[in-house]
């Protein structure tokens, strides 16, 4: 029966089990063509030596196998070639051969050695080039639709790396990336749209865009979508969506969800209030060091809020928030958990002032904290806070000024706040 078998049979047959993964029974057949010569044959030979399929692993005899076929022209083994003199596996590192092999498939329409060479020009690991020429192998692997050369144009043009800048020139080489399923290519199109950062500001592309990247599983969107469905931007507001993907995206370790997924536990935002588990993760936020988390476990200790009030560790975390650069400018959520509502600070100094009302807004939120929070209202101590945030340039609203209407004898002010007050002044930024 296999004496009727022809030879070009024969050698479909080992391409299909190639082609299917069964490489032991794929090899000697495959391996019998190579020896005659056969281009395609020589390439899936040398892969197999090359990650050890079928056959014991062997690089030299690997990049013997690419080289018979790249001399061939047959495109995959050149970018094999390339990649072998570009990592010294088969062949002795030599660059300028792996670029030479790369652009040689490249001119050949092989997008992966498009893409490759332009990698080699724009890391500049091709010595006396110029690393414009990476536009060109990313521009002709792009109208190929390359995720990788897409997203890297996107990048060049929206910051002006190499090229000179065009942030809408940017953006449609992110989209393109994006509208084939790219998810950091998704996330950053949520990004631009959230921002409006050389687009109009799109709350809902922002959203449709987060969701993208967040269902291809990418921990960032997910904290972001998690996010836009917490304040409803972009679509309705649902406190258990923004759970949902808030949990998702911290049991990645995104820091930022944990953060946020702490605000909803100690709220009883979308899921049960649960001070333990939100402590839980606050924590862990904070010993990744975000610095919203940095700063609240920093109050919970100064206030005993759901914690053993420890005002040591209060100076620490405090401290540490102030020398990190807290700036509650830059943050949503870590400011809610006062009151089940986000605290308001108007007219803030501008960014470029070099006396960033850090301490001032700890003073605030310490002053909020003991004037409306429910078992723990004290407002002498909210008036004395109040006054501290006011010097520091903070503008105090109508209803928390009512909460300073009587006179506040600072040393009446019991030893608790003398401890943070003492903290704050050490920590200060210089």
């Amino acid at each position: 029966m296999e004496l009727n078998v022809t030879k070009t049979e024969r050698k479909e047959t080992g391409f299909n089990l190639f082609s299917q993964k069964k490489y032991e029974e794929a090899f000697p057949i495959l391996l019998t063509f190579a020896e005659e010569g056969d281009a395609k044959s020589q390439y899936e030979v040398a892969y197999c030596y090359y990650f050890g399929y079928g056959v014991n692993r062997d690089f030299e005899q690997a990049g013997k196998w690419y080289e018979s076929s790249a001399l061939q022209d047959y495109t995959e083994a050149q970018v094999s070639l390339a990649g072998c003199f570009s990592i010294g596996l088969g062949k002795e590192k030599d660059l300028k051969q792996a670029i030479y092999w790369y652009e040689r498939a490249g001119l050949k329409g092989n997008v992966n050695g498009q893409f490759e060479a332009g990698n080699l020009y724009f890391n500049g690991r091709v010595e006396n080039e110029d690393k414009k020429k990476s536009i060109y192998w990313y521009e002709l692997a792009a109208n190929q639709n390359h995720i990788g050369a897409l997203t890297r144009l996107g990048w060049c043009y929206t910051y002006g790396k190499i090229v000179e800048k065009d942030i809408r020139k940017g953006i449609g080489y992110y989209q393109k990336a994006a509208e084939l399923g790219f998810n950091m290519a998704q996330l950053r199109m949520g990004n631009f749209f959230a921002e409006g950062q050389g687009i109009d500001q799109d709350y809902h592309q922002a959203f449709y865009w987060f969701q993208k990247a967040a269902e291809a599983g990418l921990d960032e969107a997910q904290n972001s979508l998690g996010v836009y469905y917490f304040f409803g931007l972009g679509t309705l507001k649902n406190y258990k969506e923004a759970v949902y993907w808030f949990e998702k995206s911290a049991l990645q370790n995104n820091k930022d969800a944990k953060n946020n997924l702490s605000v909803c536990y100690e709220n009883g935002h979308g899921v049960q209030k649960d001070i333990s588990v939100s402590l839980k993760w606050l924590m862990d936020a904070a010993k990744q060091y975000q610095i919203a988390s940095v700063f609240r476990l920093g109050f919970c200790y100064a206030t005993g809020n759901g914690i053993n009030q420890d005002l040591d560790e209060a100076e620490k975390y405090l401290g540490l928030a102030i020398k990190m650069g807290y700036d509650p400018r830059l943050y949503y959520l870590d400011a809610i958990y006062m009151n089940g509502k986000e605290v308001q600070i108007k007219d803030l100094p501008p960014a470029e002032t070099k006396d960033l009302p850090n301490e001032g807004f700890l003073y605030y939120a310490l002053g909020k904290y003991y004037h409306d929070n429910p078992g723990a209202e004290d407002f002498e101590k909210a008036s004395y806070w109040y006054k501290k945030a006011e010097a520091y340039g903070i503008e105090i609203s109508k209803e928390d000024l009512d909460a300073m209407d009587s006179s506040v004898d600072e040393n009446s002010i019991d030893e608790e706040i003398r401890r943070i007050i003492q903290a704050a002044s050490t920590n200060k930024k210089d």
